[in-house]
């Protein structure tokens, strides 16, 4: 199924109708529709309304065609100003190596252009790509005082390094934690001398450990260290009284950078506060002081408790509720489920219980899907010395479940081939000939009929499943990190698919996600770098998804941040950097916010022209935290107020207009956010209008003022600033837009009230 885009609107001289025709044709063999005046729009139609109206909502990228033509073209330069209002990305297309004329350099001038001629058309068609794959994320969205943790800020720092951890995430330690053996011990370490290690290699529920520990010491105010931050700057780090911090380590070299002597002075220090500190590790640390208060954090000593408490809590309906807690106390139940199982296994194991419960799987089912079961019927099953026919059957069993099984075989025998002429591989083959249905049985599968409408009516396709679902991810992981020789396929296999248009990317990503606990390194070698720096949007785009949904696991955010941090200032591979920045503007720019917003900066400041769009709609994303809480607010304001100051003279006007362009698509920032930051908005717009500008956001602002009187007034107030307080040129300026163009608000009541400015 092709995917409904937004047309590209054409914007051009009326004398170069032939090239507009050439390249939209171009363009749209490319599955990239188009629009232009003399095809769309219809005889008879109002021109320049018809050309607002779509601008606004049938089009997505405008494309400008420079050529000597357009500096005399009347309509051009206003399609460009709307286009900016309606937030659409813009790409000067130079023809024929003609320059930019100077009545549009000022809309223009800090975009990336793209010269037909040196570049080619095939530039053209990727940088569409990338604006159509980047506008698909789903980023920053219900974005929540009450999931966010609280940036604990100082005057004195330009990086917040310390969080409050939100209330919402420790009530439900109180109600779902239960403790590990060694509880009692670690609290009386804790509490003797107000910090205390804890280490294991595996996910045992180590944060919630320490979050548990420190609500049982009775402290209200928990914080937790950014991941950034340095042995100097936490000891050296401001301290309340009767606080206490968390603070995890994945560097062993951390404890390290400590002298006996800072690390003896910063514990006396916490001691003074009646403050705490628990550092948590995937090693033990071998520094003597730190050895003596570290403990080892084994899994909980009831896991079934445990598991009871998450019903109990993540569990809406109360009836299903109460009818999954009573079955964990039979017989069964003691029979079936595993003694001790890690906090992150609870989640599905609930899943499973609720379908039990609900008669969806049997009582069998549910033992042979648990986590051993299935490893155990995987490994099993590779122990027969499979041929690389079977391993490819196998693994595309996982990659085309649902399908039928000749297309099922089909796609094996492809992979199979693949294999053959890469590794010349000849595993043990065997011409016995065994029919269908005990082929797909001795890989556990079972056939699902399903009624589907066809041209010829209504049919039945039979559909092949894994019994236990549990199998294609195992299977995967099975071959990825046992048979080495097969990565090299497994990535092939991957991208062809990917390519082939099959809607296969979803379960793609789920199969990368679970590799990448199993095995990130070689994951991010083959597969996921590669992607992320394709000259191919779409396995970008493919990168960005992936990282996205791994970005969900709290035990590899600081990693993948660890990754992108380093592929952000990369110039000399501006499709890396591209990845880098859609990723900082969805959930792993929240997690490291500011220092995200910092980043994207360095980001469009290293390569301007090629990442403006990117970077702007990034930052236009993160703008949205700023309406959350009063701390991120002074955050983001004194991000940008840091910019300005610390920018040459120069170089002010192209970083003012940045800045309005992501303004543009969060007017609320002037409205809805605290009163004292009108001095912010005069100083930007006292700035911004000492040269020629757009008034773009000056009418958006009125547009949402039109109707809220509060809103009316904070506006302005504004202006009444900088009638009194602005440059001669700011004043003159602002002035003009008043006198020329208010009356577009069509509401005399609000025209007369700025006349009166």
């Amino acid at each position: 199924m092709i995917e409904e885009r937004k047309l590209v609107f054409l914007s051009h001289s009326s004398k170069n109708a032939d090239i507009v025709k050439e390249i939209a044709d171009y363009l749209e063999t490319h599955n990239i529709p188009c629009w232009y005046a003399q095809r769309d729009i219809p005889t008879g139609d109002q021109y320049y309304m018809r050309i607002i109206e779509d601008l606004e909502h049938r089009v997505g990228p405008v494309i400008v065609f420079i050529t000597e033509e357009v500096a005399t073209s009347r309509n051009v330069p206003k399609e460009i100003d709307r286009a900016i209002f309606y937030d659409k990305p813009i790409i000067p297309l130079l023809i024929n190596g003609t320059a930019v004329p100077k009545k549009l350099e000022y809309f223009l001038c800090d975009i990336q252009w793209i010269d037909l001629q040196a570049e080619g058309s095939e530039k053209l068609v990727e940088t569409l790509e990338e604006i159509y794959e980047g506008r698909k994320i789903q980023r920053v969205s219900g974005v929540s005082k009450k999931t966010l943790n609280q940036p604990f800020i100082l005057k004195s720092q330009s990086n917040v390094l310390l969080y409050k951890i939100n209330e919402r995430y420790l009530e439900k330690v109180k109600h779902i934690y239960e403790p590990f053996s060694n509880m009692i011990e670690s609290r009386r370490k804790l509490e003797g001398e107000n910090g205390i290690c804890l280490y294991h290699q595996a996910h045992t529920g180590k944060f919630a450990s320490a979050i548990a520990l420190l609500q049982s010491l009775g402290i209200k105010e928990l914080y937790q260290w950014s991941s950034e931050v340095t042995p100097k700057e936490m000891i050296y780090h401001r301290l309340k009284p009767n606080m206490g911090m968390i603070l995890e380590i994945d560097d062993p070299e951390f404890f390290h950078k400590f002298s006996y002597h800072e690390l003896e002075e910063y514990m006396n220090r916490l001691k003074g506060e009646g403050s705490f500190i628990v550092f948590i590790s995937t090693f033990e640390p071998t520094q003597p002081f730190l050895k003596d208060i570290s403990v080892n954090v084994n899994l909980p000593d009831n896991s079934l408790k445990m598991l009871k408490k998450h019903i109990q809590w993540d569990e809406a309906d109360a009836s299903l509720r109460n009818r999954m807690i009573n079955w964990l106390e039979t017989r069964e139940a003691a029979n079936l489920l595993p003694h001790q199982f890690f906090p992150n296994e609870i989640s599905n194991l609930m899943r499973k219980i609720r379908d039990f419960i609900l008669g969806n799987i049997d009582l069998s089912h549910f033992k042979n899907s648990l986590h051993t079961s299935v490893e155990t019927r995987v490994k099993n099953r590779f122990k027969q010395n499979l041929s690389s026919k079977d391993i490819s059957f196998y693994l595309s069993l996982g990659l085309f479940e649902g399908q039928t099984a000749p297309v099922i075989r089909e796609k094996a025998r492809m992979f199979n081939k693949l294999i053959q002429e890469d590794l010349g591989l000849l595993l043990q083959q065997s011409d016995q000939h065994v029919p269908g249905d005990e082929y797909l049985a001795s890989f556990h599968t079972e056939v699902k009929p399903k009624h589907v409408y066809t041209d010829t009516g209504l049919e039945i396709r039979n559909e092949v499943y894994f019994t236990f679902p549990e199998d294609a991810y195992h299977v995967w992981q099975y071959v990825w990190t046992q048979m080495d020789e097969f990565q090299e396929l497994i990535v092939k296999m991957i991208k062809t698919e990917f390519h082939g248009g099959n809607g296969l990317n979803n379960r793609i990503i789920d199969l990368l996600v679970g590799l990448s606990y199993v095995d990130f390194s070689r994951l991010r070698e083959k597969i996921i770098q590669p992607l992320a720096s394709s000259s191919v949007t779409r396995e970008r785009w493919l990168a960005v998804r992936l990282l996205e949904k791994m970005i969900d696991d709290d035990h590899q955010h600081h990693k993948l941040f660890k990754l992108v941090k380093s592929w952000i200032g990369l110039r000399n591979n501006p499709r890396l950097q591209w990845t880098a920045t859609v990723l900082l503007g969805g959930k792993l720019g929240i997690k490291y916010f500011p220092k995200s917003m910092t980043m994207l900066q360095n980001a469009y400041l290293s390569n301007p022209k090629p990442l403006y769009y990117t970077v702007q709609k990034s930052m236009q994303q993160l703008s949205q935290l700023a309406l959350v809480d009063n701390n991120y607010e002074t955050l983001y304001f004194k991000f940008f107020e840091k910019w300005f100051s610390e920018t040459e003279e120069q170089q002010l006007p192209s970083i003012l207009r940045f800045a309005h362009g992501i303004f543009l698509q969060n007017v609320s920032l002037f409205f809805k956010t605290s009163s004292n930051r009108l001095i912010f908005w005069f100083s930007f717009f006292n700035a911004l209008y000492m040269n020629p500008s757009q008034n773009i956001l000056l009418e958006k602002m009125c547009i949402s003022a039109l109707e809220i009187d509060e809103y009316k007034e904070r506006l302005l107030k504004l202006l009444s600033m900088i009638k009194q307080h602005g440059y001669d040129s700011s004043k003159d300026r602002i002035q003009i837009f008043l006198d020329t163009e208010i009356g577009k608000l069509h509401s005399q009541l609000f025209h007369n009230k700025f006349i009166e400015y």
